[in-house]
């Protein structure tokens, strides 16, 4: 007997399984991050992990269908790769990392991941030589507006902000 699916269904989803398609995305460059490793777990399936090809991408064929509550209800979707961190609003249960697949559905999906930077400040008087008193310095994120004060005594501090952040300094 040979069976044979029709060709509207796509590779290993068919009618009963599903089909997760993950991009990790460089967020501060807005390109496809390759290497990267993408796990899914916590549904009804094994946790599964792959590494994405060169336009970022990875997919999970013949997925389970979540149930609609339960422990298994949404597959939780994780990027990794050395240097990266996962923006805070893709980490799981964020909607684009936490998904609940049906039967016969392919979900695409992507997870926005970034290189931290830090912001190195040093102040120096007018003639150079290092400022040795207090000053407060604020630094504003460009993405979500928030603003961080620091309080700095002998003139220098460390900031650590998200490298698409263009900070703006007071």
């Amino acid at each position: 007997v040979t069976n044979i699916a029709p060709p509207a269904r796509a590779p290993f989803g068919g009618i009963n399984n599903a089909i997760l398609n993950v991009q990790a995305v460089d967020y501060a460059l807005n390109t496809p991050v390759p290497g990267a490793s993408v796990t899914i777990d916590n549904g009804p399936d094994p946790t599964r992990t792959d590494t994405t090809d060169t336009t970022g991408s990875v997919s999970f064929a013949a997925l389970t269908p979540n149930p609609p509550t339960g422990p298994t209800a949404y597959y939780d979707i994780t990027v990794a790769l050395t240097g990266y961190v996962t923006l805070d609003s893709d980490v799981p249960p964020a909607a684009a990392a936490h998904v609940q697949l049906s039967p016969s559905q392919t979900l695409n999906t992507a997870i926005r991941i970034f290189k931290p930077a830090t912001i190195i400040v040093q102040m120096t008087n007018a003639d150079g030589t290092p400022y040795t008193g207090t000053s407060t310095v604020k630094v504003t994120s460009a993405r979500t507006g928030t603003t961080d004060t620091i309080v700095v005594q002998g003139g220098s501090c460390y900031v650590q902000i998200m490298s698409s952040d263009v900070p703006d300094f007071s």
